[in-house]
C-alpha cells in the first residue's frame, strides 16, 4: 500500500483508528520512474520548512542590498552582500536547523554548498545546496540470538 500512495492505519481496542505510517501519493518522478524520494510525508514538509527558513533569513538580513563579486574592497557599513557572506549566512543557518534537529551533517553540507553570482545577471546570486534531513524512526528491526 505505501508503495501506491496510501498510508497505513490500525484501530485500537477501543475501536479509535490511529495512523500508523502517513505517506504522500508521490510514487513516479516526472520519467515516470518509480521514485521513493518523497514517500514519506515529513521528506516534504521538511523540505518546506527548510525552504522557507532559507528564504526568510535572506530577505530580512539582504532585501535591497546591492551585489558585489567577491574581493571587492568596500567601506564597513556599505549594504553590499557578496557570494561568500551569502554562503556564511546559508551555513550559519544549517548550524542553527542543526541544533533544532531538523538537518544534519554540516561538514557535507558546507562541502556541496555552491554559491555564484549568476553569469547572466550580476544583480542574481544563485545558490545550490544539499541538505540532510533527519527522519523520523519509523522502522526497528532486531535479530535474537539466544545462548545456552
Amino acid at each position: 500500500l505505501l508503495h501506491e500512495g496510501m498510508g497505513t492505519y490500525t484501530v485500537t481496542a477501543t475501536k479509535e483508528v490511529q495512523v500508523e505510517r502517513p505517506v504522500t501519493a508521490y510514487t513516479e518522478n516526472a520519467s515516470r520512474i518509480a521514485d521513493n524520494s518523497y514517500l514519506d510525508v515529513m521528506t516534504p514538509a521538511t523540505a518546506m520548512y527548510f525552504r522557507q527558513k532559507q528564504r526568510s533569513r535572506i530577505l530580512s538580513k539582504y532585501a535591497r542590498h546591492k551585489v558585489a563579486k567577491d574581493g571587492t574592497k568596500f567601506a564597513p557599513g556599505q549594504v553590499i552582500v557578496t557570494p561568500s557572506m551569502f554562503k556564511s549566512e546559508l551555513l550559519a543557518l544549517y548550524r542553527e536547523l542543526e541544533y533544532q534537529g531538523i538537518v544534519q551533517d554540516f561538514d557535507g553540507y558546507k562541502k556541496s554548498l555552491i554559491v555564484e553570482l549568476d553569469m547572466n545577471n550580476k544583480q542574481r546570486i544563485n545558490y545550490l545546496d544539499s541538505p540532510q534531513f533527519v527522519n523520523g524512526l519509523i522502522i526497528v528491526a532486531g535479530k535474537i540470538q539466544f545462548r545456552k
